[in-house]
């Protein structure tokens, strides 16, 4: 089996591992290099004028089912990269979400420490004038009733 052929499977096999263990951007990586080797491995193809293990290999079904599988195993990692991409994208919109609730939550706060601080000031204005009323009140009367003892 030629040398560049047993890398470019070393590779697309390496990818496939990392596939399986989930770790989609080292797969990435594998992929792309096992990619760059197969145009090398098309122009050697290309160059050899017999039958080679290279050419029999991609001939048999075995060789185009693991081209097959390395397509859509390449194409699922891309996926899984853009939607990485996705996630941090959202993951971003959802802190700043939750920002601007905790600072209409602290605003909410302010805005009802305020309310209470009125209502108080309010209700003290309130009591003192009522002691003012009961007072006058008072002075009221009692001139009213020395008038009548008078």
């Amino acid at each position: 089996m030629p040398e560049i052929l047993k890398k470019f499977l070393g590779l697309f096999s390496e990818g496939l591992n990392k596939v399986k263990e989930e770790k989609m951007e080292e797969a990435l990586e594998k992929f792309k290099e096992a990619s760059e080797l197969s145009t090398d491995l098309q122009k050697k193809s290309e160059e050899m004028v017999e039958m080679s293990e290279l050419s029999k290999f991609f001939e048999s079904d075995k060789g185009k089912e693991t081209l097959k599988k390395y397509a859509e195993v390449y194409i699922s990692a891309e996926n899984a990269e853009k939607l990485k991409e996705e996630i941090k994208t959202l993951n971003g919109q959802i802190k700043e979400v939750s920002k601007s609730l905790e600072d209409l939550k602290k605003e909410k706060e302010n805005d009802d420490k305020t309310t209470t601080e009125a209502f108080k000031t309010i209700n003290e204005d309130i009591s003192e004038v009522e002691k003012n009323l009961i007072a006058k009140f008072d002075e009221l009367s009692k001139k009213a009733i020395s008038r009548n003892r008078e």
